[in-house]
């Protein structure tokens, strides 16, 4: 069974609405540890819960929009990462260790939800709404990197290249492109790769640093 997920709290605890969706979220996940997104079906999920197919489409329309759901903790997790990554009041050295300190940290966050990611990359190939989910996250990290590289410009640390909006969105698809490499790999068995951390880390320390 997967680790269980971090929902937020509740100062007077869960309703039982959010009792049964979260049981729902919960049993989408254990069944993701075990078998890929596209055998799983809802009943399957309803079943695992202990819940049935209308409670299911109570709470999301599709399994898409479950995985949907589910994103938002992971995100938010990998969000508070890079938010510390991209604060520009800390010394240069102290922001040059962030880079590759961040990217040890945002790595073993995808890894810990490997089967949701790789889930995740499943659904919004098919779904409009997991679709525009994702692409939004990936738009905000754009926006952050972007400001980053042009803080580290204006401070005579980062070299001068193309736009920093058109270059963060490169480096970050790339980032996307080996992380689900990682998860495919991982989720069907297949060891992670060691040096993955590193070598992105690596990438985006010449392109901040030249170094």
């Amino acid at each position: 069974m997967s680790k269980p997920r971090v929902r937020n709290r509740y100062s007077s605890g869960p309703t039982r609405g959010e009792q049964r969706r979260e049981r729902l979220l919960q049993a989408l996940e254990d069944l993701l540890a075990s078998r890929p997104f596209a055998a799983i079906e809802v009943g399957d999920i309803a079943r695992a819960a202990g819940l049935s197919r209308s409670a299911f489409y109570f709470y999301f329309p599709s399994k898409a929009a479950a995985v949907g759901a589910m994103l938002g903790d992971v995100f938010g997790e990998i969000s508070d990462v890079l938010d510390k990554w991209t604060e520009l009041g800390d010394s240069v050295a102290a922001r040059r260790r962030e880079v590759y300190d961040s990217f040890e940290r945002v790595v073993a966050i995808w890894r810990q939800h490997a089967p949701l990611m790789a889930a995740m990359f499943d659904a919004a190939s098919t779904d409009a709404e997991v679709r525009a989910m994702f692409e939004g996250h990936i738009d905000s990290f754009v926006d952050g990197s972007a400001a980053r590289i042009r803080h580290e410009r204006a401070v005579g640390e980062a070299p001068d290249g193309p736009d920093p909006e058109a270059l963060a969105r490169v480096l970050v698809g790339m980032n996307v492109k080996a992380l689900e490499r990682d998860m495919r790999a991982i989720t069907s068995g297949a060891p992670a790769d060691a040096d993955l951390p590193r070598v992105l880390a690596f990438v985006w320390g010449r392109v901040l640093y030249d170094a």
